[in-house]
C-alpha cells in the first residue's frame, strides 16, 4: 500500500524551526546548529516530496524511503511540541510576558538540567537520521518542486452540488423503476426490487429521484430509508427503519422489541423501503430480514441499491434492475455544465476535443465525469488539459469495477494543503454524517491548517480547504443551515475507497473484521462499533505514535476501564474523542497528554467533574463538554488553558457558575455559555460579565445566563464589551427565572451596558424585567432574527420596524405590551413596516391592541358595522397607513385577545390563529368563533382578496360571501374548521374553486347539519375528509362521490348522523382505502353503499355502541387487508361469509364482550370464519402470528 506523504509534519516543523522562539531556544540549549542543519536539510527534502509521492506507486524503495522519513518526522514533531509546550508553561507562570525575552532564565533553572540533556541528544539523533534520508535522496534523484502556498489559489465561486432538476440523463430511469414499484402483479405482501451497477453510477441518486418522486409518495402509506452499507445487521436495520418512521432513536433495543415497533408502524400498511448500498450476501441473513419486513401490506416494496448481482439473487429476484452508464452525450452535457458553466461561447475548440476524449475514457460513469470536471474547471491552458489526458494513471484498465484512477486524477491535482485534509477524512466509517466544524478542529489539530501571515484566522482558512473540497466533489449531500452555510456532509463510498488509499497506513477503521490487520505504524484511528467490541486490540495499543482516536457519532465505550487505557497507552495524541464512553470520573492521567488539541467528553451523563489535571493541557484547542447532565462545575484553573479556542457546555445544566480567570482565554472563538453566579457561595472564585471584556474573537453563539444576578452593573456588564465583539453571530440575553422588582432602573441600565456589534444577526432576550428596551435594538442593522420571551414588564419596543434585513420576530409572554410601534420610529405612509420579516409570532400578548400607536381599535364588539372593520368610524382621524409585511410567509397569533387586525399579503403561506378575538376573525373575513385552528399553505392569492374585510357578511353564518372567496383559493392545500358555531353549511358555490384543496377537517361546529351535494364536484384533489364532534350533522350527502382522489375518510362523535338511509353511491371513490366510523350511535348496521369501495383496505368501527351486526356482503371488499371494531358491545357474532376475505391479514377485536367470546382461539364458535387469517388480536392480546 502507498505511503501518505507527510507534508503537513514537514511544513509544521518547518514552520517551528523558523520561529523566533526556537532561535532562542537553541541558541540557550547549545543545539543551535543542530536545528539550522535540521530545517534547512528537512527543507530540501520536503521540495522533493512531490515527486516521490508519484514515483512510490512503481518503487517499493521509494515506499520504504517515505516509511522512513515518516517515522522520524513524527518523533522530531513531537520533541519539538515538547519544547514549546515547556514554553508555553514558562509564559503562563511568567503572568504572559513574551516567552522570547525570558528563554534563558527559563532555561538556565537548575530543574530543568536533566529535560536539556534527555532532549539535546534527542535533537542530534532526529538531525543525524534526517540526514541519513537525505543521503539516500542521491539514489532516487528526485526532482524539487516547489509548492504553491493554498492562500494564493483564486478560487472560482461556483454552486457546491446539483440540485435535483440539474441531474442529467435519468429520466427514463426513474420512471422505469416508477412503474415497476406502482405494479402489484407480485402475489407476495412485500417483494423487492434491486438496482444493480458497479460503484459511482448514481444508483442512490437514482433511488432518491424515485423515492422523492411524487407518484410515489402518493402511493405508499410509510416511506423508509436506511443506508446499509457492509454485513446485513437485523438489529441496526430495524431500529433505523423505526428511526425513519418515528424520527427518533428507539434506542437499544433487542431484537424482539424492535420487531413489536416494527410491527405496531407497518404491520397492515402499503410501504416503500429503501435500503442503500447493500454488499452482504448472506442468504440466511436476508432471509430474516425478509420476514420481519413481511408484515406490509400487498403492493409493499423494498428497492434496493447494490454493485453486486449476488445480492439481487439471494433476495429471491433473478431479473434486477441493471442500470448503465450514462449516454455519452450526456456525460459531455454534464460534463461542459461543470466546467466551463453558461459561458461556453468562448470555450477553446481544442479543450473541448480534449474534453470530449477525456469524457469518452469515463465509460458513461458520472461520477468519475463530475470528479474531473471539478478538477478542470479551473484549468485554462491547452497544455494543462492535455496533461490530464495524457496522465499515466489511464494505464490502470477502467474496466467495469474500477474509475478509481479517474477519481485518482482528481486527487493529484488538489493542491498539497487539501490532499492531507483530504486523506484524513478516511478515519470517519462509510455513510457517515461528518460535522464540517468538527473536522475543521481535528484537521487544526492536527496542524493541517497554516497561517502563512499569521495574520489568518486558522478555522476561516480551514472553512476555505472545506469548500474547495466540495467544490471539487470530494464531499457531498450536503446539509445547509437557515443562512446557506454548510454544516454536513458524506463521502461518496468510492472517494471514501479513494481516501483509503491515499492515506495508507497512516489512517484506519477499528471495529471491523480485519481489525487484527491494522499497522502498528497507524497515527489517526476511528472505531466502527466500539460498543459492540468494548476492547481495544492489544496489537493497537502498541501505536505508539498514535495522533487521533475518534469515536463517531453514537459510539461509545461501555468498558470504564477503555478511556484511562487509551490515555495511558497514547501519549502523543493530538485529538481524542472519548464522547458517549461512561465516565464517571475522567483519569488525572489525562494531564500527561501534553500534546492533546482536541478533547471531546460530551454525552458522559454520569461525569459530575473534571479533574484538575485537565488544566495541564496548555495546547488544548477543543474542549468539548455538550449534555454531560451532571457536570456540576468548570476546573478552577481553567483559565490556564491559554490555547484554548472552543468551549462548549450546552447541555450542562448543573452547572451554575464560570471558573475566574476565563478572561485569559483571549484565543477563544467558541463560548456556548457564560453563566453567572446565582448566589454568594457559588460566585466566590467565578468569574463575572467582565470577564468577556477581552474575547472579542469569539464566534457562532453566546448564551449570557443569570443576568438577574449582576450585582455591580458598572463593573460586571459595560466592562463586559460586548460591542467589541464584532464577529459573534448570534447572542442570548438571558435574566434567569428569580422574580425581582426592578429598582432604579436596574434592569434598563444593565440593557443598556449589553449592546452588542451592529454585525449580530440573532438575539434572544429572556426574562428581562424592564419597562423599555433600550434603543440599540434599532440600531442593528445586520439583525435577522429576534426572539423576545417573558419579559413581563415591558411596555415599549424600540422601532423594530426599521430594521430592513429582519427576517425573523417572536414576541413571546409579554403581558403589558400594547403595540409593536411606540411611535419612536420614523414611520410614514411611504415607509414599509418590517419590510424584510417573512415569519412573525405573537404569542401570549393580553393587551396587545395595536401594530403601531394611533392605529384605531375597534370598541364595540356588538356592532356588526364596525365590527367588519379593523379600524373603528368613532375613531379620531387616522393616520395614512403604511405599506406593511410585504414579504411575510408565515403568521402565528396565540392567545392575543385584544388585538384586532393582522396583516394579509400576497406572501402568506401559513397562518395559525389561536385563542383570538371575534373582531381578529372578522376583519380576517374568515368566520366567528372562540378557538380556532387553521394552517394554510400556498395562499398567496387568498390573502389578497381576504384585505378586503368589507365584504365579510354582517348576518347569519359569518362564512365569507362567494364573491369574497373567489379564484384565490383555488392554491389552498389544507382547510381545518375548529369551533365555528354558526357554521350551517359550506356554501356550494365557492367550493368549486379548491381544486388543490387536499386535507379537510371540521370539528366541533354544531350547527353543521349536511354536506354538500354539488360543491364537492370540483374538490378533485382532496385526500383525506375528517369530521369530529359534529353533533348536528344528520347526513353526508351523495356529495362525497365525487371526491374522486379520497383516500381517507373519518367520522367521529357526530351524535345524529344517520347513515342508513343515505343511498350513496360511491363506485367512483378507487382510491379509498381507509374508512373510520367511531361514535357514531346511530349506527345500527353499516351502510349498504362501503360495499361499492373495492378499494377499501381498512375498516375501523369503534365505539358505536347500537351496533347489532356486520353484513354478510362484507365479502364484496375484496381489498381489505385490516379491520378493527372495538367497543360495540351490542355486536354478537360476525358474519359466516368473513371467510371469503383472502386479502384480510389482520382483525383486531376489542371489548367487545359476546364477539370476544366466539372468536376464541380454537373454542369460538366464530372461530373456524376468522381462523385463515395471520394476525389476530383480541381485548389487546394477540392469540394467532402466522409468519
Amino acid at each position: 500500500m502507498a505511503e501518505a506523504v507527510p507534508f503537513g509534519i514537514a511544513t509544521n516543523i518547518l514552520m517551528k524551526l523558523g520561529s523566533s522562539t526556537f532561535q532562542d531556544i537553541g541558541a540557550t540549549y547549545g543545539v543551535k546548529k543542530d536545528l539550522q542543519k535540521l530545517e534547512n536539510t528537512l527543507s530540501t527534502i520536503k521540495a522533493a516530496l512531490l515527486d516521490a509521492e508519484e514515483r512510490q506507486e512503481k518503487s517499493y524503495l521509494v515506499q520504504d524511503w517515505i516509511r522512513k522519513l515518516k517515522d522520524v518526522v513524527y518523533v522530531a514533531d513531537d520533541v519539538l511540541d515538547t519544547f514549546a509546550t515547556k514554553a508555553l508553561k514558562h509564559q503562563l507562570e511568567s503572568n504572559g510576558l513574551r516567552i522570547k525575552e525570558h528563554v534563558s532564565e527559563f532555561f538556565s533553572m537548575s530543574n530543568q538540567l536533566a529535560f536539556r540533556f534527555k532532549m539535546a541528544r534527542k535533537i542530534r539523533y532526529i538531525r543525524e537520521k534526517v540526514d541519513d534520508i537525505a543521503a539516500d535522496m542521491s539514489k532516487f534523484n528526485f526532482k524539487e518542486r516547489v509548492v504553491e502556498r493554498e492562500e494564493n489559489r483564486q478560487r472560482e465561486q461556483t454552486h457546491s452540488f446539483l440540485s435535483t432538476s440539474e441531474i442529467i440523463g435519468r429520466d427514463q430511469n426513474k420512471d422505469e423503476i416508477v412503474n415497476l414499484l406502482m405494479c402489484s402483479s407480485n402475489q407476495e405482501n412485500v417483494s423487492v426490487l434491486p438496482i444493480v451497477g458497479i460503484g459511482g453510477l448514481g444508483k442512490t441518486t437514482l433511488a432518491q429521484l424515485v423515492y422523492n418522486d411524487t407518484r410515489v409518495v402518493n402511493s405508499f402509506e410509510k416511506r423508509m430509508w436506511v443506508s446499509v452499507y457492509e454485513k446485513i445487521d437485523v438489529g441496526i436495520i430495524v431500529a433505523n427503519i423505526i428511526k425513519s418512521i418515528k424520527k427518533i432513536d428507539p434506542g437499544n433495543l433487542e431484537l424482539d422489541q424492535l420487531q413489536l415497533c416494527l410491527r405496531e408502524n407497518l404491520e397492515g400498511k402499503r410501504y416503500l423501503l429503501v435500503l442503500d448500498d447493500v454488499w452482504d450476501e448472506s442468504h440466511e441473513r436476508w432471509v430474516c430480514l425478509k420476514n420481519l419486513l413481511s408484515i406490509g401490506a400487498r403492493g409493499s416494496k423494498i428497492l434496493v441499491t447494490t454493485r453486486s448481482r449476488k445480492v439481487a439473487f439471494v433476495s429471491g429476484i433473478k431479473s434486477p434492475y441493471i442500470l448503465q452508464g450514462l449516454a455519452e452525450d450526456d456525460c459531455w452535457e454534464l460534463f461542459e455544465r461543470l466546467t466551463f458553466g453558461e459561458d461556453k461561447e468562448g470555450v477553446n475548440s481544442s479543450l473541448i476535443t480534449i474534453g470530449k476524449e477525456i469524457v469518452s475514457r469515463c465509460k458513461g460513469v458520472p461520477l468519475a465525469v463530475k470528479s474531473l470536471a471539478c478538477a478542470m474547471r479551473t484549468k485554462t491552458e491547452e497544455s494543462e488539459w492535455l496533461a490530464i489526458q495524457n496522465a499515466e494513471i489511464w494505464r490502470f484498465c477502467l474496466d467495469d469495477n474500477e474509475i478509481l484512477p479517474v477519481l485518482r486524477l482528481s486527487y493529484d491535482h488538489l493542491p498539497i494543503p487539501l490532499r492531507q485534509c483530504f486523506a484524513f477524512c478516511s478515519i470517519f466509517p462509510k455513510d457517515f454524517i461528518v460535522q464540517k466544524d468538527k473536522l475543521i478542529q481535528l484537521w487544526i489539530a492536527q496542524g493541517y491548517i497554516h497561517s502563512i501571515s499569521g495574520n489568518e484566522y486558522l478555522e476561516y482558512l480551514g472553512d476555505q480547504y472545506f469548500k474547495d473540497l466540495v467544490t471539487m466533489s470530494f464531499f457531498q449531500e450536503v446539509e445547509i443551515d437557515e443562512y446557506g452555510n454548510i454544516k454536513s456532509f458524506k463521502m461518496h463510498d468510492l472517494i471514501h475507497d479513494l481516501a483509503q488509499i491515499v492515506a495508507g497506513t497512516d489512517c484506519a477503521i477499528a471495529g471491523s473484521t480485519d481489525t487484527g490487520n491494522i499497522s502498528e505504524r497507524v497515527h489517526h484511528i476511528s472505531f466502527q462499533h466500539p460498543s459492540y467490541s468494548p476492547d481495544i486490540p492489544k496489537h493497537l495499543l502498541e501505536a505508539k505514535s498514535m495522533r487521533t482516536f475518534f469515536l463517531p457519532d453514537y459510539c461509545g465505550f461501555t468498558n470504564e476501564s477503555t478511556p484511562n487505557t487509551v490515555i495511558s497507552s497514547f501519549k502523543c495524541l493530538r485529538s481524542l474523542d472519548l464522547h458517549h464512553s461512561c465516565i464517571k470520573e475522567l483519569p488525572d492521567t489525562i494531564g500527561k497528554l501534553k500534546h492533546l488539541r482536541y478533547l471531546d467528553l460530551s454525552n458522559n451523563f454520569d461525569m459530575e467533574s473534571l479533574h484538575c489535571s485537565i488544566c495541564y493541557l496548555l495546547n488544548l484547542q477543543t474542549l468539548l463538554l455538550s449534555n454531560c447532565t451532571s457536570l456540576q462545575q468548570l476546573p478552577r484553573d481553567l483559565g490556564k488553558l491559554i490555547s484554548l479556542r472552543h468551549l462548549m457546555i450546552d447541555g450542562c445544566d448543573r452547572l451554575t457558575c464560570m471558573p475566574f480567570g476565563l478572561g485569559k482565554l483571549t484565543s477563544i472563538q467558541t463560548l456556548s455559555r457564560f453563566i453567572i453566579a446565582v448566589n454568594e457561595d457559588s460566585a466566590l472564585g467565578s468569574a463575572k460579565t467582565n470577564e468577556l471584556s477581552g474575547l472579542n474573537q469569539l464566534r457562532g453563539e453566546l448564551c449570557i445566563e443569570n443576568l438577574g444576578n449582576v450585582k455591580n452593573i458598572a463593573l460586571e456588564s459595560k466592562a463586559g464589551n460586548l460591542k467589541g465583539k464584532k464577529f459573534l453571530r448570534s447572542l442570548i440575553l438571558n435574566w434567569g427565572s428569580s422574580v425581582r422588582a426592578n429598582e432604579d432602573g436596574h434592569d434598563e441600565l444593565l440593557m443598556q451596558n449589553l449592546q452588542p456589534h451592529s454585525n449580530l444577526k440573532e438575539l434572544h432576550v429572556q426574562g428581562y424585567g424592564g419597562v423599555r428596551f433600550s434603543s440599540w435594538l434599532s440600531l442593528l442593522k445586520n439583525i435577522v432574527k429576534i426572539t423576545i420571551k417573558k419579559c413581563n414588564r415591558c411596555q415599549h419596543l424600540p422601532p423594530l420596524h426599521e430594521l430592513r434585513h429582519l427576517k425573523f420576530l417572536s414576541l413571546e409572554e409579554l403581558m403589558n405590551l400594547e403595540c409593536i410601534d411606540n411611535g419612536t420610529g420614523q414611520l410614514s405612509s411611504s415607509a414599509i413596516f418590517f419590510p424584510s420579516l417573512k415569519v412573525l409570532s405573537l404569542v401570549d400578548l393580553p393587551n396587545l391592541k395595536r401594530w403601531w400607536r394611533g392605529e384605531a381599535v375597534v370598541e364595540s364588539r356588538n356592532d356588526s358595522d364596525s365590527a367588519s372593520t379593523s379600524l373603528g368610524e368613532h375613531q379620531e382621524p387616522q393616520p395614512a397607513v403604511p405599506p406593511s409585511f410585504p414579504r411575510l410567509s408565515s403568521l402565528k397569533v396565540h392567545h392575543c385577545f385584544n388585538l384586532t387586525s393582522i396583516p394579509l399579503h400576497p406572501y402568506l403561506e401559513e397562518l395559525y390563529l389561536y385563542e383570538v378575538s371575534e373582531e381578529l376573525l372578522q376583519q380576517q373575513g374568515l368566520m366567528m368563533l372562540t378557538m380556532m385552528t387553521m394552517r394554510i399553505s400556498m395562499m398567496m392569492m387568498m390573502m389578497a382578496a381576504l384585505q378586503s374585510p368589507k365584504e365579510s357578511s354582517s348576518s347569519g353564518s359569518l362564512l365569507p360571501h362567494d364573491s369574497f372567496i373567489a379564484s384565490p383559493l383555488s392554491k389552498l392545500k389544507s382547510l381545518q374548521l375548529v369551533r365555528i358555531d354558526d357554521l350551517e353549511a359550506l356554501p356550494e358555490s365557492w367550493l368549486p374553486n379548491l381544486t388543490s384543496l387536499e386535507l379537510v377537517k371540521i370539528e366541533e361546529c354544531p350547527r353543521l347539519s349536511s354536506l354538500p351535494r354539488q360543491g364537492f364536484k370540483a374538490l378533485t384533489s382532496l385526500r383525506n375528509l375528517r369530521i369530529y364532534r359534529c353533533e348536528g350533522l344528520k347526513s353526508l350527502s351523495n356529495g362525497i362521490q365525487h371526491l374522486i382522489a379520497l383516500e381517507e375518510l373519518r367520522i367521529r362523535s357526530c351524535e345524529e348522523l344517520d347513515l342508513s338511509d343515505d343511498g350513496m353511491q360511491l363506485q367512483a371513490l378507487k382510491k379509498l382505502h381507509y374508512l373510520e366510523f367511531n361514535d357514531i350511535p346511530k349506527l345500527v348496521l353499516l351502510p349498504r353503499w362501503i360495499k361499492d369501495i373495492p378499494s377499501l383496505q381498512e375498516l375501523q368501527v369503534e365505539e358505536c355502541k347500537n351496533l347489532v351486526a356486520l353484513p354478510e356482503w362484507i365479502d364484496s371488499l375484496t381489498s381489505l387487508q385490516r379491520l378493527k371494531i372495538s367497543y360495540c358491545p351490542r355486536l354478537s357474532s360476525l358474519p359466516d361469509r368473513i371467510c371469503n376475505l383472502a386479502a384480510l391479514q389482520k382483525l383486531c377485536i376489542c371489548n367487545c364482550p359476546h364477539l370476544s367470546k366466539r372468536c376464541k382461539k380454537a373454542r369460538g364458535a366464530d372461530w373456524p370464519k376468522i381462523s385463515h387469517i395471520k394476525m389476530i388480536k383480541i381485548n389487546s392480546k394477540w392469540v394467532q402470528r402466522l409468519s
